[in-house]
């Protein structure tokens, strides 16, 4: 796809067609671990400004938009790219969006962005609203464990204090990979402080 074709599919009123431009951006990003540049790198502020105008619009319904494979598709568009180009000014709709889900896509998205915005957050933001709602998602075992373990490798990006509350709390939880996984975070941490712990 040019450049032009991107911007056109960019601008477009058409909800879906702005998330097929922001899937594709999200599909280009993910070939910088190939070694291969996103050829669409320069739109990144106008991919984040339409991912935010789709978190703040409501969620897409299958029944008007037939061919989704999923309910509230714009929001999952939104949330993936979020995970490249967010930044600390969308902890806020960021945070609404794991408390109010409407897929399990947009939340997963929306916990792997949010660690990306945790480590752009000041020091004394980093225990603000959006960890307490990635600790809730990690601690509540009825969530699905890809979100749950997203949510627990978003916890070293916080200041200690709170974050490694929850990730204490894992090691208690009732799915094995899960305490594997915080018993690591805190070995990492600091072994002679929470060795006995693990």
């Amino acid at each position: 796809m040019k450049l032009r074709g991107f911007a056109s599919l960019l601008r477009s009123e058409e909800t879906a067609i702005v998330c097929a431009a922001l899937d594709h951006y999200s599909a280009c990003t993910a070939m910088e671990r190939h070694g291969i540049d996103n050829p669409f790198a320069s739109f990144d502020a106008g991919v984040l400004a339409r991912a935010r105008r789709l978190l703040h619009q409501a969620p897409t319904i299958r029944c008007q938009e037939p061919h989704a494979l999923e309910e509230a598709a714009n929001h999952a568009s939104a949330t993936a790219v979020m995970l490249n180009v967010a930044g600390s000014e969308d902890a806020e709709v960021l945070e609404r969006t794991l408390r109010n889900p409407h897929s399990r896509s947009a939340r997963l998205g929306a916990v792997l962005a949010a660690s990306s915005v945790l480590m752009d957050e000041p020091d004394g933001n980093r225990n603000g609203p959006l960890l307490e709602a990635l600790g809730e998602i990690l601690i509540d075992s009825q969530n699905p464990y890809e979100e749950r373990s997203a949510a627990l490798s978003a916890m070293p990006e916080a200041t200690p204090d709170q974050s490694f509350e929850f990730v204490i709390r894992a090691t208690a939880t009732d799915d094995p990979r899960i305490q594997a996984q915080a018993a690591m975070i805190l070995v990492e941490e600091n072994i002679s402080l929470y060795g006995g712990l693990v």
